[in-house]
């Protein structure tokens, strides 16, 4: 009986385990080149993230820098013409905890 106990116990073990599936970070953008006061929408195309961030910095000056947003679908409108660093981190847990898994695209604005 009790080989029965350990024998299921691990079979248990082995398929939770099993069913975890990885945290990835992926960034939708539609065009990584738009012109200033064109709306560009941003989706996460991430798998198994439960909090994401979004961050971007571009030249000095841009309105963006510093700021940060946690939802799954962003709209930003760039006033400032230049190169912006576009980064998205997943979390696996609420509040920005447990596994992180980083993004980061490249967008020109003209």
């Amino acid at each position: 009986m009790t080989q029965i106990r350990t024998l299921f116990i691990g079979l248990l073990a082995i398929s939770f385990s099993a069913c975890e599936k990885p945290l990835t970070a992926c960034i939708d953008i539609e065009s990584n080149t738009v012109s200033t006061e064109q709306p560009v929408l941003f989706k996460s195309c991430s798998e198994n993230a439960i909090s994401i961030e979004w961050y971007m910095e571009g030249p000095d000056g841009a309105p963006e820098n510093g700021k940060g947003w946690s939802d799954f679908e962003i709209t930003n409108t760039f006033t400032i013409p230049g190169t912006y660093k576009i980064t998205l981190n997943t979390y696996d847990d609420f509040s920005f905890l447990g596994e992180k898994q980083t993004a980061i695209e490249t967008l020109t604005v003209n």
